[in-house]
């Protein structure tokens, strides 16, 4: 039977695995403006699920022989080593390690700027039948943009103190793909190189080894 503490540091890793899964979601489907977070994130949550799993040493019989062959794992590894220290640059420096951000339309798919009136999105189902929504442009609003540093759509806005403000709104992936690429990515992992160096690409694959990781730890532990 395991002890009370290994139990809630393996509690603890499940709720962090499965804030990664929402991370994913959010990767492909990015919250309206904040692209470039999600994937910081993705660097600092991985790291916040290794720090975690190491709270099961000296508590879990064997955990250290395991936990070596892991760090000696991580470490060799072209893109663990890239999210380690993207998050170290993160934290410390700022920096997201992002070149470029894309907003692609997908077929059949169009982003309009409606003059000043607002935005609007048309996509079309899968049965061929169109659907369209409509941003009507805030009160305030000076201009409009599509494709800025984060990816995404929306209205410059001038408050009334004066202030100027990014107001953005949600593109849904049936209209555009939202991607970036970092700088100098990884280009293998596992032994094997990799095809698709997008950061969405990246992150997933990173995400999946955490998850990969909590799961071993939590059979191998758990009782």
């Amino acid at each position: 039977m395991e002890s009370p503490e290994i139990s809630e540091t393996l509690s603890r890793i499940q709720r962090r695995s499965e804030g990664l899964a929402r991370l994913s979601d959010s990767l492909i489907n990015p919250p309206a403006g904040q692209l470039r977070d999600t994937v910081n994130r993705v660097a600092v949550e991985g790291r916040a699920i290794t720090n975690i799993i190491q709270n099961l040493r000296g508590k879990a019989v064997g955990f250290d022989d395991w936990y070596q062959v892991k760090v000696q794992e991580m470490a060799n590894d072209k893109l663990l080593r890239f999210f380690y220290q993207l998050r170290t640059a993160s934290l410390k420096q700022g920096k997201d390690g992002i070149s470029s951000v894309s907003i692609s339309p997908q077929p059949g798919a169009k982003i309009t700027l409606a003059g000043g009136s607002g935005i609007k999105v048309e996509w079309e189902q899968a049965d061929g039948s169109c659907v369209s929504h409509f941003y009507s442009s805030p009160e305030g609003t000076t201009s409009q943009f599509i494709g800025d540093s984060e990816g995404g759509a929306g209205f410059i806005v001038t408050t009334a103190d004066g202030r100027s403000i990014k107001k953005y709104v949600h593109i849904p992936t049936e209209v555009a793909d939202i991607n970036a690429l970092f700088c100098d990515p990884p280009t293998v992992h596992r032994g094997e190189d990799l095809t698709d160096s997008s950061a969405r690409a990246l992150c997933i694959l990173y995400i999946t080894y955490l998850q990969e990781l909590a799961h071993e730890a939590s059979q191998r532990f758990g009782r």
